[in-house]
């Protein structure tokens, strides 16, 4: 082998040797990086929440991974992720970012160094970048609602809609009630609370979706009635709470005579009363005001004095009459002993 060839074989031998010191030199350095991934979930408000999350492996040393820098694309607040935040080995951070619903890529650069655990020797840095895809689809969603109709019988009907893509559970709370109703995905459900517990708010996850003031009777709820019937002995009414209302309370005021009943929806009670002098009978419904209904006193009656409120007057008539009835009796007689005293 001549001289010239062994010489370039040993350069060359210098050069293989070199590039493999390099590489090794080099390889500390080339296996530090920031670990950086995402992931990205439609709101119902119609944004995108990406999910950043930052990772430092473990490279030998213990050293810990400092972020340098930080940029996101688009450039909406990233919150949860900052400069000078300090990653562990085989540790990580995670960040939060909202981007609008057409948003089809989001990326978050991230430079960062290296730092044995004494916090010396920044020997490391090297960048990354992750990177997030999606449909662009991501669309806003009805807000769940609550909607309360007062009904007659004194509930309040409270209609809840789940127009989102999961089960909700809805909250109705008023004065001593409190109720969690679940409803489907796309659902609806209908809750009837008593008109006693007042003020009602709705709520989903703590956030109110509606409220109401309290039931009020509705202007279409039929009204109690009364019919009354004259007779000579007897003045009768007859009071009817119409059926799907609430229990009615009235009272009946003729004269000198009151009476007080309680009509459960749909039933019909029956008040007798004693004729009198008075020609009209006062109904009175609890809620629902007043109604007077006249006494007719056949014309076919016998002329005996009515009883009632008359009754005292009635008697201190025959008692007149029958003392001047005695009296009468009296003098005749005295005179018809005079008469035959002169006979004789």
């Amino acid at each position: 082998m001549n001289r010239p060839f062994k010489r370039l074989l040993a350069l060359a031998g210098s050069a293989t040797l070199g590039l493999f010191g390099a590489v090794a030199l080099a390889s500390p350095a080339q296996a530090h990086w920031p670990i950086v991934g995402g992931t990205a979930i439609c709101q119902a408000d119609g944004q995108y929440k990406i999910t950043w999350t930052v990772g430092n492996g473990n490279w030998g040393g213990g050293r810990i991974e400092k972020i340098d820098k930080l940029i996101a694309t688009p450039s909406t607040p990233l919150t949860g992720l900052a400069v000078g935040d300090e990653i562990a080995p085989d540790g990580s951070k995670q960040g939060t970012q909202m981007v609008p619903g057409t948003t089809t890529k989001a990326t978050l650069y991230v430079n960062a160094k290296w730092f044995n655990p004494d916090g010396t020797d920044p020997k490391w840095e090297e960048d990354a970048t992750g990177e997030v895809k999606t449909d662009g689809k991501c669309v806003s969603e009805p807000e769940p609602s609550a909607t309360f109709v007062s009904k007659c019988d004194g509930t309040v009907n409270v209609h809840l809609v789940n127009p989102g893509k999961d089960e909700i559970t809805f909250t109705i709370k008023g004065t001593g009630y409190s109720k969690d109703v679940k409803v489907a995905a796309g659902g609806q459900a209908d809750e009837s609370v008593p008109g006693s517990a007042g003020a009602l708010t709705v709520s989903v996850g703590g956030d109110e979706v509606g409220k109401f003031a309290g039931w009020v009777r509705p202007e279409e709820c039929a009204k109690p009635s009364v019919l009354g019937e004259s007779n000579c002995d007897k003045f009768t009414l007859k009071l009817t709470n119409p059926q799907g209302g609430q229990s009615a309370d009235a009272k009946v005021v003729y004269g000198s005579q009151v009476k007080e009943l309680t009509i459960a929806p749909g039933k019909t009670e029956t008040v007798e009363l004693i004729p009198s002098s008075e020609t009209e009978a006062v109904v009175e419904y609890s809620g629902w005001g007043r109604q007077v209904i006249k006494y007719e006193k056949p014309a076919n009656c016998p002329g005996l004095p009515q009883t009632g409120d008359n009754v005292g007057g009635y008697l201190a008539s025959g008692a007149g009459l029958i003392g001047l009835g005695a009296v009468v009796f009296f003098l005749a007689r005295r005179r018809m002993m005079q008469l035959r005293r002169m006979a004789s």
